[in-house]
């Protein structure tokens, strides 16, 4: 959602005669307001450059802000002063500081943190990089760590009983090149952190991984015949009934059947959009209109916002994706089933959600329950199916 920032006051001005201390309001497009801080925190012998931070306040109440901003700015201030700045981190007070970075910035619903991402970094950069180069100082991770993380990890991963008693979950005994991947790109945007903080100096971030045998697994998309049968499938019975519980009185579990009516519409418009999870996760019922194509034909518009994507695909602004005309058909039957029930679906609200209006994770285990009830099987790889082969099922029949 698209935003614009404006200066309320100077609430404090430093020892070096510059502003210190910001209150700023953003205003969103839907004309929500929240107030934000930005902290500068000045140069010191360590610090060559200006900290510049700037932080949600999670609220319209301007003394509400105003007294919040004091009590962050005071925290700041003495996080980075100079006897802290001046003192060398080891890779674990940087991994904890980062961490609880992250989690105020999540809380404070800053633009670009998520709770996934978080989550991410607790199960990766606070487990594995911890225990391989924890009692490391920070300013001495170079490019030798990141060559030997492989091998650490490779090893690590064998002893999973250590793994699941210390962290109390459980993990695969093998790793693959593309996790090995994933999970370094996490310690390199931790350490990136670490150098816009001016804490680290190095430039070990700039290191790229390249797996020996690199394997690529490639996404299949369904064939005619499978995806026919797939859409024959959820348009029965034993489709809605599958699953579902019989309290007493005969009556089904009102949960499970919506679940299903979601997954069915779900199903059938990635299919005939081709948009990504991430992109068709956070689309709300004001997204995705119907219009018509030059030749005059029926067609689902999805309007996407990457700027809430927090991914790699293009740059920051909106964009559209026409789709099949089944596309629209899916989610308006979709609509209509929820207010059968008396739930809302009003323009703001998220089409893919639950109860409670909150967005859906994923599909992942329903999408995979789907697949073996309807006898589909696996690819000619034999690979199981997954929700990124609708996108390209869409590509190759767009193509056909």
């Amino acid at each position: 959602m698209r935003s614009s920032l404006r200066k309320v006051e100077n609430l404090v001005i430093g020892d070096d005669g510059k502003t210190a201390l910001v209150l700023l309001l953003r205003t969103y497009a839907n004309s929500r307001q929240v107030y934000t801080c930005r902290i500068q925190i000045p140069k010191s012998p360590i610090s060559k450059n200006r900290i510049i931070i700037q932080v949600s306040l999670g609220t319209n109440e301007y003394e509400k802000a105003k007294n919040d901003a004091y009590k962050i700015y005071k925290n700041y201030v003495d996080k980075y002063s100079y006897e802290t700045i001046s003192k060398k981190w080891t890779v674990t007070q940087a991994i904890d500081a980062y961490l609880d970075f992250y989690k105020e910035n999540v809380k404070n619903k800053v633009n670009g943190y998520t709770s996934s991402i978080l989550k991410n970094h607790q199960r990766v950069t606070n487990v594995y990089w911890r225990e391989y180069i924890g009692t490391k100082n920070l300013d001495d991770v170079s490019y030798e760590d990141f060559e030997g993380y492989e091998a650490f990890r490779r090893s690590f991963a064998k002893n999973t009983n250590r793994i699941r008693n210390q962290w109390r979950q459980s993990y695969k005994s093998t790793v693959s090149s593309t996790t090995l991947k994933y999970e370094i790109n996490f310690f390199k945007q931790f350490l990136r952190w670490c150098s816009d903080q001016n804490r680290y100096n190095g430039l070990a971030f700039t290191w790229r991984y390249r797996a020996a045998n690199p394997t690529y697994n490639r996404r299949e998309a369904f064939s005619l015949k499978q995806y026919k049968a797939l859409v024959r499938y959820m348009r029965t019975e034993k489709f809605f009934n599958k699953g579902k519980h019989v309290a007493e009185g005969g009556r089904p579990d009102k949960r499970v059947s919506r679940h299903r009516q979601m997954l069915r519409a779900y199903i059938i418009f990635m299919a005939n959009t081709g948009l990504r999870v991430g992109e068709a996760r956070h689309l709300k019922w004001r997204d995705v209109t119907c219009s018509r194509n030059i030749l005059g034909s029926p067609v689902c518009v999805a309007s996407i916002d990457r700027a809430l994507l927090q991914t790699a695909h293009g740059d920051a602004r909106s964009l559209k994706v026409i789709g099949r005309f089944s596309a629209w058909l899916a989610v308006c039957r979709w609509k209509d089933y929820l207010l059968s029930i008396g739930e809302d679906a009003n323009d703001e609200g998220f089409i893919f959600c639950h109860e409670n209006g909150n967005v859906l994770r994923d599909f992942r285990a329903g999408f995979d329950a789907v697949i073996s009830e309807a006898g589909i099987g696996r690819d000619r790889a034999g690979n199981k199916f997954v929700i990124y082969s609708l996108r390209h099922t869409y590509l190759s029949f767009r193509l056909i």
